[in-house]
């Protein structure tokens, strides 16, 4: 987690978050590219990790300092819940959920 940007937690084959040390890239493109929170997860997510024989493997759930919560993955299903600012409830697991 980094104050300035966002806090994650990332689900997967472990051996690809490690070499791509995937949450802190999030953070860092966020911090010194001034991508949004969405956009670094899904780069992540959805090219850099895929690129890197990464496909079916995991995925993440991200909060910025504003709140704003982005949850990505490139697997069939990825559970995942929060609760946001405004205090509703969400649990999903399938894409478009």
């Amino acid at each position: 987690a980094n104050n300035a940007t966002c806090g994650e937690s990332g689900t997967g084959t472990g051996e690809y978050y490690m070499r791509l040390n995937l949450t802190k890239d999030v953070s860092d493109l966020m911090e010194y590219k001034g991508w949004s929170l969405k956009k670094a997860v899904n780069y992540e997510i959805y090219t850099k990790l895929v690129k890197l024989g990464g496909k079916n493997s995991g995925g993440l759930i991200a909060l910025d300092r504003k709140g704003d919560i982005v949850t990505a993955f490139n697997t069939t299903g990825m559970y995942r819940g929060w609760v946001d600012t405004r205090g509703r409830v969400e649990v999903k697991i399938f894409k478009g959920e």
